[in-house]
């Protein structure tokens, strides 16, 4: 379809900006009830145009400008209901719609990836167990399908992960006082920030992702071409509005872009594995718990390199999780 409307809006000439020569990059965002593209023209770094393509087939697309994006995106209902409460929460607030933030720990780094912030303050528990069963089979599941002759920086990379949890398994967890202090602030932190989102717990395709990065812009993990056949480092993308932190060599400033390369010591864990995606619902699976694990520790070390957050919401995410973990031994 993206085809067929980048066609339309190049031959109209009904599109301010937009002319035959024009190159145009679409970005779906999908609901139960529509689609919505983020149309981004030639090079330009943020959306232009939002397409808002309806399922009932009898109703028109409908073309709206980019200024409009977040009050569109966040004013479809499926984007904040079709999804499991695990770790997913919607606010209203601020003049955009409705947002939705998470932010855990772990080994100290943040887990940037913005989800959603404790509804009643019992879903970061549910974070916290997702990010361990993610751990318990990342190694073997590595190890399962890894080359005869392994890459030692893979075997490292493995290794130091390891090490990671198992000196948070040691340590202890914050006093019940603290922790609700230190929620308390970030609470305060994260609606001021009013990142947005949405996610799907156990990381389904044919789901998006959608993240405020900084309050001017805004990142989108589309897997939605993750079906059997698709090489996985072509459907999983990421678009970013605005800039990604330069200070990842690997991590180049454009549009869409694989969030992983061979060379990479996280990223060649991955690439092992790619043979293993095949027609097995639970190797799928599991491929797709190592994906978020990754994207989670490459977006740590990204805000570590940007120091754009407190300290105290490290100690404090970093507890929920030492006491799951303590939990689950």
């Amino acid at each position: 379809m993206s085809r067929t409307v980048a066609r339309f809006l190049r031959s109209s000439g009904a599109v301010p900006g937009i002319t035959p020569t024009t190159r145009l990059n679409f970005v779906k965002l999908r609901s139960l009830t529509s689609v919505l593209s983020l149309v981004f023209v030639d090079e330009d770094p943020v959306p232009r145009y939002v397409l808002k393509v309806e399922r009932d087939q009898a109703r028109a697309p409908k073309l709206v400008s980019a200024c409009e994006a977040l009050r569109a995106v966040a004013a479809i209902p499926e984007l904040r209901k079709s999804v499991p409460e695990v770790v997913f929460c919607g606010r209203a607030g601020g003049d955009g719609g409705v947002f939705a933030t998470l932010e855990t720990f772990l080994d100290g780094p943040m887990l940037a990836i913005p989800l959603g912030i404790a509804r009643d303050r019992g879903d970061h528990q549910e974070v916290a167990r997702l990010l361990h069963i993610a751990y318990q089979w990342l190694i073997p599941f590595h190890e399962a399908f890894r080359t005869a002759d392994p890459d030692p920086h893979v075997s490292q990379f493995l290794a130091d992960l390891r090490m990671r949890i198992a000196s948070q398994a040691m340590a202890t967890a914050l006093g019940a006082e603290r922790i609700h202090r230190l929620l308390e602030c970030c609470n305060d932190i994260c609606f001021q920030a009013l990142p947005w989102g949405r996610v799907h717990g156990d990381f389904n395709p044919y789901n998006v992702i959608v993240t405020r990065l900084r309050p001017t812009e805004v990142g989108v993990i589309d897997w939605d071409a993750s079906g059997p056949g698709c090489q996985l480092f072509d459907a999983f993308q990421m678009v970013v509005v605005g800039h990604l932190l330069p200070a990842q060599p690997h991590l180049r400033q454009t549009h869409q872009m694989a969030l992983w390369q061979g060379s990479d010591p996280e990223g060649a864990v991955f690439q092992t594995v790619l043979a293993a995606y095949g027609s097995d619902p639970q190797t799928r699976h599991q491929f797709r718990l190592a994906y978020a694990l990754y994207l989670a520790h490459m977006l740590a070390d990204l805000q570590i390199q940007a120091g754009t957050r407190p300290e105290p919401m490290l100690d404090f995410w970093k507890s929920l999780l030492i006491a799951e973990l303590q939990q689950q031994q």
